[in-house]
């Protein structure tokens, strides 16, 4: 019997980023030289989620190992079991902002979003969404203005820096983290339960 297991938001939002984003020329990046391997595109697929999903070295580690949508998305294979560590992640984005290279990846991810209307909603690895930019009014006056003010510099998420792909982090009162704290618990025990009791 077929079982149909309907997918999880942040495997879709994974899905989108994954045939959207240009690999080629994101490693190139990294990699001008040419010699571009998959681990340099693997390592800035992980670099990307920890921006998108606001998460620690230690964090991404843990949710590699834990979620099957990252794994897929980050080209690891489970079967093999080789995952990066906390380590082998915050030496790779140290690699980058010390070679200078987090602001111009940054820049050419939020250059290939912004093309396609696409704005990125950060926060919890549960809902990080995507929404459609709101179209904007063409007004010459508007452009001569922001023209006058440098831009700021992109970068990679609290890890990398001040802001990531024009996101800002979605904050949860203490009160709501404590609700969908004793959610999660009384889920957790329904589930042991009828896993016991079935």
């Amino acid at each position: 019997m077929a079982v149909t297991v309907a997918r999880a938001q942040r495997d879709t939002f994974l899905d989108t980023m994954d045939a959207l984003l240009p690999w080629p020329s994101l490693c190139a990046i990294v990699e001008p030289d040419g010699q571009a391997h998959a681990d340099t595109e693997r390592m800035v697929r992980i670099c990307l989620l920890q921006s998108w999903f606001a998460l620690s070295d230690r964090d991404c580690e843990d949710a590699l190992i834990d979620s099957i949508g990252l794994q897929r998305f980050a080209r690891l294979d489970a079967e093999r079991g080789t995952f990066p560590d906390a380590q082998a992640i915050q030496r790779f984005r140290s690699g980058l902002q010390s070679r200078r290279l987090a602001q111009p990846l940054a820049a050419e991810v939020n250059r290939v979003l912004a093309a396609n209307g696409i704005r990125i909603k950060p926060g919890a690895i549960v809902n990080a969404r995507i929404f459609a930019d709101r179209p904007v009014r063409r007004d010459v006056s508007a452009s001569s203005v922001i023209a006058n003010h440098a831009a700021a510099p992109p970068s990679f998420g609290s890890a990398y820096g001040r802001q990531s792909m024009h996101v800002r982090l979605a904050r949860k009162t203490a009160s709501a983290a404590s609700a969908e704290r004793a959610a999660r618990l009384a889920q957790a025990i329904f589930n042991v339960r009828s896993i016991t009791e079935g």
